[in-house]
C-alpha cells in the first residue's frame, strides 16, 4: 500500500460512521424540537379553565 493512500474498506467504513451520525444528530434535534413544541390542546384547556397565556405556561411549565 502506498503512504497517503487509505484502504477502501477504511474509507468506506467511515463514510457509513459519517452518514450514522448525521442521522442519529438530525433525529435527536428533530425529537427534541417535537417535545418541546405546545400541543395544539392548549388553547382549549385556557378556554375552559377560563385562564391567562400565562397561567397556562406556569401550570405546565411545572
Amino acid at each position: 500500500m502506498r503512504p497517503g493512500h487509505s484502504e477502501p474498506a477504511a474509507e468506506a467504513s467511515r463514510s457509513g460512521t459519517t452518514r450514522r451520525f448525521t442521522v442519529l444528530t438530525v433525529t435527536t434535534a428533530v425529537l427534541m424540537a417535537a417535545a418541546s413544541a405546545p400541543p395544539p390542546i392548549y388553547p382549549l384547556y385556557r378556554e375552559r379553565w377560563d385562564s391567562s397565556v400565562t397561567m397556562s405556561t406556569v401550570v405546565f411549565a411545572a
